[in-house]
């Protein structure tokens, strides 16, 4: 159904309906909390906000500003990226061209660690977040465990910039370290706990070739795609996260559908134990979580 606009008054309504609209007809994945956001944005205000203001007119430089949201979020930029920031778990982290943009999948690794770190099983020692990008890990666990000295690892300078926002803003204590995976695990350990969201999407799913959304091309490819099959990355994190671990440590990670079988075999071959595995909100096997043995 095409929605009629006025040419002399726009209201929150008649935009936020043209917004859904054009949403719909691009195939959009979720057109209806895309248009919110995007006006939430423009007006200051949450999504409660915008269904309260729907009578509200919209001068010409909120209809200006939308239109721009419009354009952007058409050619598949995704919505956070142009709000500038994601929510995850209790805070609002900046984001922009050059870092991956935070999943709510994420915060199962998070929950996991937290949880394990503060439990009587948990040796005492550091913590580090292998392959940062925007700080959310490292961030979310030094918010919510304070006794731990919390290392966050970025060798992308894009994602570097992100993450020392974040962490400036949010968690002060996180020390951040540009480098890559193995030289900060040899660096900086040996660590209670190794943490990661690595990429681990298969080289076939990149837009326009397999199954990935559209938005992904936004987002850069390191952070993304490991190999054929996704598990490049971790098959090197694996191993050296078993050599930087405290006896007793643990790595916990975040894996993709389908991998759990192959994650298992990698985690045994390296001489991991006691393996767990969560799920997340669809039910699909998202984080694993292996033992260094003591001895």
């Amino acid at each position: 159904m095409t929605v009629a606009v006025r040419a002399d008054r726009w209201t929150v309504r008649d935009v936020r309906g043209w917004m859904i609209e054009r949403f719909e007809r691009a195939g959009i994945e979720n057109p209806r909390l895309d248009a919110d956001l995007l006006i939430s944005d423009v007006l200051a205000c949450n999504r409660a906000g915008v269904i309260a203001r729907l009578e509200q007119p919209l001068d010409a430089a909120e209809r200006e500003r939308l239109r721009e949201h419009v354009r952007r979020r058409l050619n598949r930029e995704p919505v956070a990226y142009i709000l500038g920031l994601r929510g995850f778990g209790d805070v609002e982290l900046r984001v922009g061209p050059g870092v991956l943009v935070p999943r709510p999948e994420t915060e199962f690794v998070c929950d996991a660690a937290i949880e394990w770190l503060r439990g009587s099983d948990a040796p005492m020692g550091p913590v580090i977040d292998c392959g940062t990008g925007s700080g959310a890990i490292a961030i979310s666990i030094a918010r919510r465990v304070a006794d731990r000295r919390v290392y966050a690892v970025e060798r992308a300078a894009a994602a570097v910039a992100w993450a020392r926002t974040n962490i400036e803003q949010w968690a002060t204590s996180v020390e951040l370290v540009e480098a890559d995976w193995h030289d900060a695990l040899q660096r900086c350990g040996p660590f209670a706990l190794v943490v990661s969201n690595p990429p681990y999407v298969p080289d076939a799913d990149v837009p326009g070739q397999g199954i990935a959304s559209p938005e992904l091309k936004w987002e850069p490819a390191d952070a993304l795609y490991a190999g054929p099959d996704g598990l490049d990355a971790i098959r090197t994190l694996v191993p050296a996260a078993h050599d930087a671990l405290l006896p007793g440590g643990r790595l916990i990670f975040e894996i993709g559908a389908g991998q759990q079988a192959a994650v298992a075999s990698l985690l045994g071959q390296s001489g991991f134990d006691n393996i767990e595995w969560f799920n997340d909100y669809g039910g699909i096997v998202r984080v694993a979580s292996a033992r260094r043995p003591d001895k």
